[in-house]
């Protein structure tokens, strides 16, 4: 691939990856709402965008060129409240970043694989990707719909494994999640179901790692046995 190409197939997902950021900046500010909005943005935008390359290649350009554009928007949001240094935003260290950074890229890289490994069953890519999607929101939005049902049990199996969860804790000087006026009045963590977030983010940036692999690397073996319909293996 040239990089004539490699442009072509990078930048219109990059340009959109930081709209969306964008918007979500100026709709929440720095808070943890701006943050968590990535995830979303992944969950929603990535699955679509990824089954429009026609090569390996041209999904993993896709797919970090998303990554790339809401996190690189992020860094920029934190230096310049480095440089304000009047918000919560300007206590953001670097390795926060880092670790924010890691966690968006795992989690895009399950939900690239995902989606694919649901391609090779071939049920349709509308499918897939209504499927991919969904899965994701259910799993980033666990802490609202499990609602009463949530025992601390399972609050102690799912919370070190959640994304959200695990980036709030590389963000505790932006707050906490669950105290935030419109969450506590969405979850019943930290209010009757007590809870503590993850020790940090390794946890949950390995089973993603770890999804990842076996999703994508499942995904490529089955390609290789039996090309999909468009050839684009």
């Amino acid at each position: 691939m040239s990089p004539r190409d490699a442009i072509r197939v990078a930048l219109p997902p990059l340009v959109v990856a930081i709209g969306f950021t964008i918007l979500a900046y100026l709709a929440a500010g720095g808070t943890l709402a701006f943050f968590f909005a990535g995830f979303f943005f992944i969950t929603l935008i990535l699955p679509p965008l990824v089954l429009t390359g026609q090569t390996w290649l041209e999904r993993v350009l896709i797919a970090a060129a998303v990554v790339d554009g809401i996190g690189g928007t992020w860094l920029v949001v934190i230096l310049l409240a480095w440089i304000d240094g009047s918000s919560a935003m300007s206590q953001t260290r670097l390795l926060d970043w880092v670790g924010l950074y890691a966690l968006l890229a795992a989690y895009a890289a399950a939900a690239g694989g995902l989606v694919l490994i649901l391609r090779r069953l071939r049920i349709g890519d509308i499918l897939a990707v209504t499927v991919t999607m969904m899965i994701g929101l259910l799993w980033l939005s666990w802490p609202v719909w499990l609602g009463a049902k949530l025992t601390v049990e399972m609050t102690r199996m799912l919370t070190p494994a959640h994304p959200l969860l695990a980036a709030n804790q590389l963000l505790t000087h932006l707050g906490i999640w669950t105290e935030q006026p419109l969450a506590y009045h969405l979850t019943a963590l930290g209010q009757h179901v007590p809870y503590q977030l993850p020790p940090g983010p390794w946890l949950a940036l390995g089973l993603h790692l770890l999804l990842a692999a076996m999703l994508l690397g499942l995904a490529r073996l089955t390609s290789a046995a039996a090309p999909d319909r468009r050839g684009a293996m």
